[in-house]
Order: structure tokens, then sequence, then C-alpha cells
């Protein structure tokens, strides 16, 4: 167990230290700050270190097992309603459980941040179910997702402008450190019940699919709920006077990130101790594995926010302002991709991500697969592109009609690059 946290941490250590380092050069030429501030930034580093390795090592002890399991155990039931209504209720519970979706909601004063979650969550837990239709009735992804994004762009019509860009950023839900690992191993386990070529590579689309959700659901909340003064909170920004009061804002901060981890993990771990005693009924030593990865999915996920939120946010904030007010667009363009490269890297979701389709791909394919260069190229090429619909105020609709072009044409070069290198 211990060499496995130090090649955890070893691999965060990679990960991070990158962007570190860039945010480092900044301060010290284009966009200086304050000594205060670099202090916390290395402090939040080193907690984004230890937390991502804890929790890339307890996704892999937990939430996979626990999402193949479960997938598995569903994929055989015969009761179609039964499944959609488990399924439903599952994603619910794991997309309000979401971290990234509570710090979205508290940004928008306007709406109520409780009715932002549950839109959200009802949202991925009816595609999810969606999406489990398509592997048992084998709908070809690319016709689905067609349908359901022109669903999305003819709502986009009739969407106030004030939703619009919400409804686009909701959809980031489903990408975050709860939801990747659980609905990827979901579908896995689904997949495995399956016989056919297309079994395991199927299992990815859910992802795609639970996407959509969030996007079709906030819009037919902004269609619904009239909203008169829309408008999102500024960040306040603190300074230190010693590193006395650094230590102090972290460790005040820590008690609301312990219970917000506890919450988001406390409902997944109820519904799989019940599915464990009534269904799937796995061993004591497996099921004490279970656990034993939830804990340290816990403290890695804990130490992941408060260094991501108390460490990063406002060191992120003040070089995007310093940024801004130099004028030079297409310098801010290409330290934003270059920084939005890095950060995937660190981003716990996508190391889960990249472990699972290493793991399908192994099953599929012996030779080694070149995905994350892509996962992380694609993510540069959209950081560069949203950084020129900030800059350059491009009509919200007419930026997503060209994005999702600009993404099938990354896509299929992606794939054709890919299958050279293997």
């Amino acid at each position: 167990m211990k060499e496995n946290i130090r090649l955890k941490i070893k691999e965060a250590l990679g990960s991070i230290l990158p962007i570190t380092l860039i945010i480092a050069i900044l301060s010290f030429t284009i966009t200086p700050l304050t000594t205060d501030v670099i202090v916390e930034f290395i402090i939040g580093a080193v907690m984004l270190v230890i937390g991502t390795a804890f929790f890339t090592l307890g996704a892999e002890m937990s939430m996979s097992i626990i999402g193949e399991r479960i997938g598995a155990d569903i994929a055989k039931r015969k009761n179609i309603f039964l499944i959609v209504l488990i399924l439903i209720a599952l994603g619910t519970l794991v997309t309000i459980a979401e971290p990234d979706l509570k710090v979205l909601a508290e940004q928008i004063v306007s709406l109520p941040s409780n009715i932002i979650i549950f839109t959200v969550g009802i949202g991925v837990g009816i595609f999810l179910a969606i999406s489990f239709l398509r592997v048992i009735l084998k709908w070809k992804l690319s016709y689905v997702l067609f349908i359901l994004y022109a669903l999305v762009f003819i709502l986009a019509i009739f969407v106030p402008r004030e939703f619009l860009a919400m409804a686009f950023d909701s959809g980031g839900a489903t990408t975050g450190p709860m939801a990747v690992p659980f609905i990827i191993a979901f579908g896995i386990g689904i997949s495995s019940i399956r016989s056919d070529k297309d079994s395991y590579s199927n299992s990815f689309g859910m992802v795609a699919i639970c996407s959509v959700g969030p996007i079709l659901s906030m819009m037919i909340l902004g269609m619904i709920y009239k909203i008169t003064n829309f408008e999102y909170t500024s960040r306040t920004y603190v300074s230190y006077e010693n590193t006395k009061e650094i230590a102090e804002a972290f460790l005040q901060n820590l008690p609301s990130y312990f219970i917000e981890v506890a919450i988001a993990l406390l409902p997944i771990i109820i519904f799989f101790i019940i599915y464990q005693i009534v269904a799937i009924r796995m061993s004591k030593k497996e099921f004490f594995k279970v656990l034993v990865g939830c804990m340290y999915e816990f403290i890695g996920l804990t130490l992941f926010l408060l260094g991501a939120n108390v460490g990063f946010l406002q060191v992120g904030s003040l070089i995007g302002i310093k940024l801004a007010e130099l004028g030079n667009n297409f310098l801010m363009i290409a330290i934003a991709a270059l920084m939005g490269y890095f950060i995937v890297i660190a981003e716990p979701a996508v190391k889960v991500l990249n472990e699972q389709i290493s793991d399908i791909t192994d099953r599929c394919n012996p030779r080694k697969s070149n995905e994350k260069k892509f996962i992380n190229w694609r993510f540069y090429c959209s950081c560069d592109i949203n950084d020129k619909n900030f800059n350059w105020n491009i009509n919200i609709m007419v930026f997503n009609t060209w994005l999702w072009n600009c993404i099938n044409l990354i896509i299929y070069w992606s794939r054709c690059i890919y299958s050279c290198c293997i």
C-alpha cells in the first residue's frame, strides 16, 4: 500500500509541477504577485499533490469498483422500468454530491443554489438512464449525440440569453471528480455483460450523453423560471500580513470542505451498502477494500478542494486580471492554452479517466494507447477558443455552433493520428 501511495504522489507531482512552474514564471515576469499570495499558492500546490495522489488511489479502490459492480448487476435485470428509476435516482445523487456543481451554483446569486443543483442532478439522472438504454439497445452513439445536440440548439433559440451560457457551463457537472469515475466504471460494468466486439468501447459514450442532460435541464428551467436581475458574484480578494494568517485561512476553510466532501460521498456509500446487502454481495475482503478506498478518496478530495479553492483560486483570478490589463489578446490566448493543457493533466477525474481508457484499450488492443495526449490537446484547443470568446465577445450561439464543428474536426484528426501511432 505504501508503494502505491508513493507511486501516486510521484504521478501527481509530475502533473501539478508544470502548472506550478508556469504560475511562478508569470509571477516573476509579466504578472507580478505579492509574497503572501505566492506562499498561499505554494501551500495549495502541496495540498493538490497529496490530495490528487490519495484521490486517484481511492477512486481505483472504491468508486470504479462500485460503479462497475452496480452496472454489471443492473444489466442483468429484466425490469426496464425499475432500472430506469434506479438510474435516475443514482445519477441524481452522484451529481448533487458533485463539488464542482456546488462551486458553480454559489457563483450565481440571482437563482437559488438548491434549484440549480437539483435541476442539473435530475438532468444527469435522466440522461444516465438514456445512456444505459443506448448501450443495451445498441443505438449508435453518433446518431444519439446528433439528435440531442440538435435539440440543444433548437431550444437555445427560445431560452433567455442569461441562461444560455449557464446551461452550457452546467454540463461540466458530469466531468467532476465524483461523476467521471463512477459513470465510466458503471458503463464498463454494463458493457461487461455484453459479448459483442463493441461492448467496452461503447461504455465511454455514457459520459458524453450525460453531459447533455444538465444543458437541456437548465434550458428548460430558463424557459420556466423568470429572473429580472441575472448576475454572477465577484470574488473577494484577501491579503495576508504574515504566514500565520495564511495558515489560519486554510484551517478555517478545512471544516467546510470536510463537510462538503462527506456530503458528496455519503449518499453513494449508503446506496452501495444497501445494494451490497440486497444484490451484489461481494466478499468481506473486497467490501472492506472499497470502504478503505472511500476513506482515501475522502482525504484526497478534501485536500484537493482546500488546496485548489484557497491556494489556487485567488492566484488564478489575479493572474487573469493582470493578463487582461496588458491588453494583448494573443499573449493571453497563448498563456491560457498552455495553462489549460497542464491544468487538465492535474485534474483527478482525468487521471481516473485515462487509467480506465488504458485498461479498456489494453483489452481491445495490446499496443500502448496515446489517448491521454489527445485528451490534453483537445482541452488545450478548447481553452484557446474559449479565451477568444471571452475577449472578443462572440455571440454564444455562433460560438457554440463553430465550436461544435471544431470539436468534430479535432476528433477526426485525433483518430487519424492515433491510428497511425498504433
